[in-house]
């Protein structure tokens, strides 16, 4: 039997979750940047200005979408409920999370069995403080 057999339904199920959060990326990068390159005055200004709002929106979404996987294995959700699963997990510590993920940002990729392990570290932490409350 394979080893990976497990896994074979999850995998469109996570395929799926990346692709929503790279199309929300997108759509969100388009409209910022664009508006800030539609205004004629100023426009070096509004680029720039647009590209860090742009940079700020989407790690905010990130962050808020962060475990949306981990509830496709450890609950078999489907892909749309994990990602509001994980909208709801990440909203009373967005600011801790933040943090955590700025730090994961400067970890090397050749580190990301180490990230992906604190990962799923925070989400049972994430996980205890919403049954607790």
């Amino acid at each position: 039997r394979d080893l990976f057999a497990f896994y074979n339904k999850f995998i469109p199920r996570i395929f799926l979750i990346n692709f929503i959060s790279g199309l929300i990326f997108f759509i969100i990068a388009l409209v910022i940047i664009s508006l800030g390159l539609c205004v004629p005055i100023y426009k070096t200004f509004f680029s720039i200005a647009g590209c860090v709002l742009c940079g700020i929106v989407i790690f905010y979404i990130a962050l808020r979408l962060r475990f949306a996987q981990y509830f496709v294995i450890d609950r078999d959700e489907k892909s749309i409920q994990s990602l509001k699963s994980s909208w709801n997990l990440t909203k009373v510590m967005s600011l801790d999370l933040s943090r955590y993920q700025f730090l994961c940002m400067l970890i090397p990729t050749f580190l990301d069995p180490a990230i992906r392990f604190a990962d799923a570290k925070v989400y049972r932490l994430l996980l205890q403080k919403q049954q607790a409350r």
